[in-house]
């Protein structure tokens, strides 16, 4: 909030409605700075912003989609448990990169072409298989979009395609190098294998003392405990001061005033949109506006329903082009306009009812603006009051003397470790609402000055380090069973692993699984040919990537999938794919070049991204994300 101030105390909101980008690319990782910005604004690569409106829709229509996908409504809590709103973000902070490529370069599309993509677009074709304008509105109002945001939106992927199409999307992989990967995807093998289990090794005893000595020596980084600091903290928060401030009538008038902006309800009209295609429907329009037919009659003659032609109750600048709204805004109601060339074709525009603007009168907001006024003034004597604070510091005062002075809230932080635990394990109580003071405590030494702090709500706080505990280890007599059970633990896993060596070594040496079994008195099982990707709770990562890079009739073991025991196999067979599987081959190509072109997609958006710079306002994001 601070930083806001300083920029702007007005409170004037400049919202802006940014293009709704509907189709996604993957999710970039982005080298983030985060800054201050409009309050409208949550995002800025370049020149282009992400706005909080943007931001809101589209992790609403992620979340939905989500919802459907698994079939049960998720919260924004699990949304955000999730990670979908950082996938939001940085995807739209990644289009925008490309978009600020795109208007560099000039490309561009011209509104016919565009009209024809919609047109074209099997998603807004209705039972005829041809474009149907009440589809299309529906597909829209589904997915939260008006047709000006739609158009725009289009526009906008139409240029990162040319881009795209010029560049990564013919990017292709050499064949000898698809032949290996082909290999190497459909290989298949068969493991003759058995189990043995810590159960296995039989009781392993007690340690004598001089082992639980030893033990306990050389491992004594599993029984210490960590650095701890103790830190104090003091705050200011901006109600301290908004309970004193008194705004006059005056000044309150003032900023209503300066905001009209916010209190005003733009004119809103029914209308009906006429949209014609084809010339000899033109032809038939043009000639029945001529002969002053209604409406309803030139619709019907052009083989449309008025179910089609309603767009509902809509601003100004809900409608797709300045000419269609220009004209829709300036008949009088039950008026019919003359026929208008449109962005998606000929237009006949009917308004059926008409809203004036409205301004919210000063009465009714004067409450909430008087509350939005005085956090305001509050935050601006806060940032005052914050200076006297930084001279009493720079003067030697103590914290515990200063908060005394001013009446100001001072909380103590027990000793802690890197996590924020204290030394019962329970998190520290004063963190969970300073949590940034975390950080800064193990970044600084004792009597270091540590910069001034803030939180959401506008809170400033300052973070003093007063003691470092340094890392110790406990006697052993205080922890004893627990060493004890460390050490047979480790002994077990230890007695395991040269058990099944042994076994490998046996294997690889009479180059049968019989000697093993004898060995462990159970049978060996066989195993279904298997791809390298198979993954259970039998065969670990670990073991199919040794089971694949052991020749054809070697041993060796690995983890199991899930648990404590260890698996010994055999590779007892090996099966190469057919060179004659070109449907296979061509799947694996299509899917491997996707992947190579997607990877050079995010190395480009990543130096895009580097190039333009990237800003992001922390603050602003919470908000838009409460606000959802």
């Amino acid at each position: 909030m601070l930083q806001k101030l300083r920029k702007s105390v007005s409170g004037i909101l400049g919202i802006a409605l940014i293009i709704l980008l509907v189709v996604a690319f993957a999710v970039w990782g982005i080298a983030d700075s985060f800054t201050s910005m409009s309050s409208t604004v949550v995002a800025q690569v370049g020149d282009k912003t992400v706005s909080a409106d943007e931001y809101r829709l589209r992790y609403s229509q992620q979340l939905q989609a989500l919802s459907r996908q698994l079939d049960q409504p998720i919260s924004r809590e699990q949304g955000i448990a999730l990670g979908i709103p950082q996938q939001v973000l940085q995807t739209m902070i990644g289009m925008a990169a490309l978009n600020n490529a795109t208007d560099n370069m000039d490309l561009a599309i011209s509104d016919k072409a565009i009209a024809g993509l919609i047109l074209d677009d099997p998603a807004f074709h209705g039972p005829n298989a041809k474009f149907d304008e009440t589809t299309f509105r529906n597909v829209l109002r589904q997915n939260g979009l008006n047709e000006k945001l739609f158009t725009q939106d289009q526009r906008s992927f139409a240029t990162r395609s040319q881009l795209l199409d010029a560049t990564v999307n013919i990017a292709s992989i050499p064949k000898p190098l698809l032949s290996r990967i082909y290999n190497y995807v459909l290989e298949q093998r068969v493991a003759k294998y058995i189990i043995i289990s810590p159960q296995s090794v039989g009781d392993i005893g007690e340690p004598s003392e001089q082992e639980l000595v030893d033990f306990y020596t050389n491992s004594k980084l599993r029984f210490s405990e960590p650095e701890r600091r103790r830190a104090t903290i003091l705050a200011i928060t901006p109600s301290r001061f908004a309970e004193t401030l008194t705004i006059s009538e005056e000044d309150l008038l003032a900023e209503y005033d300066y905001r009209q902006s916010e209190y005003v309800t733009p004119e809103l009209r029914e209308i009906d949109q006429l949209l014609i295609n084809d010339e000899a429907n033109i032809e038939i329009a043009q000639k029945m506006l001529t002969d002053k037919k209604p409406f309803v009659e030139i619709v019907s003659a052009v083989g449309q329903t008025l179910d089609n032609t309603d767009i509902g109750l809509v601003s100004r600048g809900d409608i797709i082009s300045a000419e269609l709204a220009d004209e829709a805004f300036k008949i009088e109601k039950g008026q019919v306009s003359e026929l208008i060339e449109g962005p998606l074709g000929s237009v006949i525009i009917r308004v059926r009812d008409i809203q004036e603007g409205q301004t919210t009168p000063f009465e009714d907001v004067r409450e909430a603006l008087l509350a939005d006024v005085k956090s305001i003034k509050a935050a601006e004597e806060l940032i005052s009051f914050s200076e006297l604070i930084i001279d009493e510091l720079a003067a030697g005062e103590r914290y515990e003397d200063i908060a005394q002075k001013f009446d100001l809230e001072i909380n103590s932080i027990e000793p802690i470790d890197r996590g924020g635990a204290q030394a019962d394990g329970s998190s520290s109580p004063v963190l969970e609402k300073y949590n940034e003071a975390l950080e800064r405590i193990f970044d600084a030494d004792i009597a270091d000055d540590i910069p001034m702090l803030e939180l959401s709500d506008g809170t400033t706080y300052w973070v003093r380090l007063d003691e470092i505990v340094e890392p110790y280890s406990k006697p052993l007599n205080e922890i004893r069973e627990q060493v004890i059970s460390q050490w047979k633990t480790l002994e077990q896993a230890s007695l395991l692993e040269s058990m099944a060596s042994n076994l490998v070594e046996t294997g690889n040496r009479t180059g049968s699984f019989e000697d093993v079994e004898k060995s462990l008195d159970q049978k060996a099982f066989v195993s279904e040919p298997m791809t390298r990707q198979l993954r259970n709770e039998t065969f670990s990562a670990d073991g199919m990537q040794k089971l694949f890079d052991a020749l054809e009739k070697e041993f060796v073991w690995a983890p199991v999938g899930f648990g404590d025991s260890l698996i010994v196999m055999q590779v007892s067979r090996i099966y190469h794919p057919s060179e004659n599987n070109p449907k296979a081959f061509d799947k694996i190509s299509a899917t491997e070049t996707e992947k190579y072109r997607l990877d050079m997609t995010n190395q480009l958006v990543a130096a895009l991204q580097k190039s333009f710079g990237v800003k992001m306002d922390a603050q602003g994001l919470e908000r838009a994300l409460t606000l959802n």
